[in-house]
């Protein structure tokens, strides 16, 4: 499917934050390892959250969807497997599926499409092997020369792992420490896990502890995040219910639209106290001239605004990077969003993309390794198309949102292959012409409408 996003001159009316891609891969992931029977409320409906229950059923995991809450019934330690896992394009699902099928018994193997087959994944292997995990993955160089690993990953399992203690670099991800963080209870001995370098995307190791604790796990932390202790076979219990607060990540778009055309929205769901890195969005936009209002949970936007560049340092919100960078082109001056290394390394090379659609239409960008600068830019009301592949063929999610944004404020824009982003947020295109975008979906050739119906997980018997 493509989408045809046309300009959109006024916004009015409110959206529903969607559920929390990131919290909810690691309810169901802790749920699914831990808990008895959990409800897990408000989940994200994302392709990739629908991994994560493929994955966890498989490692034997009761998980029933009913299109509104997710019921779990977990394994209590023991995962068992079938063979093989195929979590799609989704690298969180990948890398903590990776850790829990440690924990099993017999030989399992955990793959995905071309773009996560090129996703890193060595510094959670080494540690694996550390604490006594048999992990091998396909093992060729990477971009820069260095011997690497990647999925195919083939996990021969005894039922449990050794522990002790464990170093680990995250500076590529800081999903390598949450898939350590989920199993260090289950190893015969205490983990202790240091971290050699630092922690990319700190939020998110917030946000794994947070969950972990609230399943009543003891785990000491330091202030930086560095190190970590985790006593083996401690007593833990598990909440009855496990609400999933709104999604920051998500909820940018149609915050930054709101910001470039005249608009009257309140976006509903967002906790402003929970752990997510991306609800610096907020004071990213305040920064950049944006006037937002806050009303409990929910956010007040009454555009449009005099934007104006700034530089962002997104260590620790790197999702962010495809939503500013578009927003880059109507704000005066220019925009630097730096201080990236996990960037290329994403579903594709946003980098790469972003630049690629940017400049065939005349805005100068400027790159390095691991930031961009764009510079502001008058873009005439033409007909604009825009892809989001990278150069493995994979269409980025985020990529294809952020290029819509100038289908709304500058013309007449194809998104090419927009189903795709159902992985994080497939109710985009609803909602958005729900507050007045103007958005025709198109059949096209390469990308047919779904033949499966949308958003749906199949569900288990009744619990």
């Amino acid at each position: 499917m493509n989408a045809l996003i046309k300009k959109s001159t006024n916004l009015k009316g409110e959206i529903t934050a969607p559920g929390s891609k990131s919290y909810t891969h690691r309810a169901i992931a802790a749920a699914s390892l831990y808990g008895s029977s959990t409800l897990i409320q408000n989940p994200s409906n994302s392709d990739a959250n629908a991994a994560m229950i493929r994955a966890c059923r498989q490692l034997g995991a009761f998980v029933e969807w009913d299109g509104k809450n997710i019921k779990v019934k977990g394994v209590k330690g023991y995962p068992h497997t079938v063979d093989p896992i195929d979590v799609g394009n989704s690298g969180t699902a990948m890398r903590i599926a990776v850790a829990l099928a440690s924990l099993a018994t017999g030989r399992v193997i955990i793959t995905g499409d071309s773009s996560l087959q090129n996703r890193p994944t060595k510094p959670l292997l080494d540690a694996l092997r550390d604490l006594g995990a048999d992990v091998t993955g396909i093992v060729r160089n990477d971009p820069s020369g260095k011997v690497a690993e990647y999925a195919p990953i083939f996990v021969n399992a005894t039922g449990s792992i050794t522990g002790g203690k464990v170093e680990i670099s995250c500076k590529e991800s800081s999903q390598y420490l949450t898939s350590l963080l989920l199993i260090g209870n289950f190893a015969k001995n205490d983990v202790e896990i240091k971290v050699k370098d630092t922690v990319v995307s700190k939020p998110y190791v917030r946000m794994t502890l947070e969950v972990l604790r609230k399943f009543g796990l003891d785990i000491e932390s330091s202030s930086d995040l560095l190190t970590y202790k985790i006593k083996s076979q401690q007593n833990y219990t598990k909440p009855d219910e496990y609400e999933i607060p709104g999604d920051y990540s998500q909820a940018a778009f149609p915050l930054a639209a709101a910001c470039l055309v005249s608009s009257d929205i309140r976006v509903r769901g967002l906790n402003p106290n929970d752990q997510q890195g991306d609800k610096r969005i907020v004071d990213i936009l305040r920064q950049m001239g944006a006037v937002i209002e806050e009303d409990g949970n929910d956010l007040i936007v009454k555009g449009p605004f005099d934007l104006h560049g700034i530089e962002v340092d997104l260590i620790d919100a790197p999702d962010l990077f495809p939503v500013l960078s578009v927003l880059g082109l109507y704000a005066k001056g220019k925009m630097r969003l730096y201080n990236m290394p996990q960037i290329r390394s994403k579903e594709t090379d946003r980098v790469a993309v972003i630049e690629r659609e940017l400049t065939k239409y005349g805005v100068k960008v400027e790159s390095k390794s691991d930031e961009m600068t764009v510079h502001q830019i008058d873009l005439p009301e033409k007909e604009y198309v825009f892809s989001a592949k990278g150069d493995q063929g994979v269409t980025d999610h985020r990529v294809a949102m952020a290029l819509s944004l100038i289908g709304i404020r500058s013309g007449c824009s194809v998104i090419k292959e927009a189903h795709k982003i159902d992985i994080s947020y497939p109710d985009y295109l609803d909602d958005m012409a729900g507050i007045g975008v103007n958005i025709d979906k198109m059949e096209s050739e390469a990308s047919p409408i779904d033949v499966k119906p949308k958003n749906q997980i199949a569900p288990n018997m009744a619990m």
